[in-house]
């Protein structure tokens, strides 16, 4: 009895934790001319920007999708303007910031 309450917690915070992390979009910087942001650095829907004018950055979605900004813009990643809701997709972004932090 004690075995199977710990078994069945246990796939409770697995799948707790599978479906927070799917809720999640990140996104993957992979070009950007803003020194406080690098190429590989992985951002969150609530990470904060502050772009200037003339700032740029090229993200990928979860989908593999590339997303560009262009500052001026200040608020969170997930609200910026070409920012779409998230669709269906695979944790792409997770691969390519490993693969460019190499």
């Amino acid at each position: 009895m004690k075995a199977n309450l710990i078994r069945a917690a246990a796939i409770g915070v697995v799948g707790g934790l599978a479906w927070a992390s799917a809720a999640m979009a990140d996104f993957v910087v992979i070009r950007s001319n803003v020194p406080d942001i690098k190429r590989g650095q992985v951002l969150t829907p609530e990470t904060p920007l502050d772009l200037a004018a003339g700032n740029k950055l090229t993200l990928l979605d979860d989908a593999g999708k590339p997303v560009r900004l262009t500052g001026p813009y200040a608020g969170p990643t997930g609200k910026a303007p070409g920012i779409k809701p998230r669709q269906a997709g695979g944790k792409v972004s997770n691969t390519i910031a490993r693969l460019l932090n190499k």
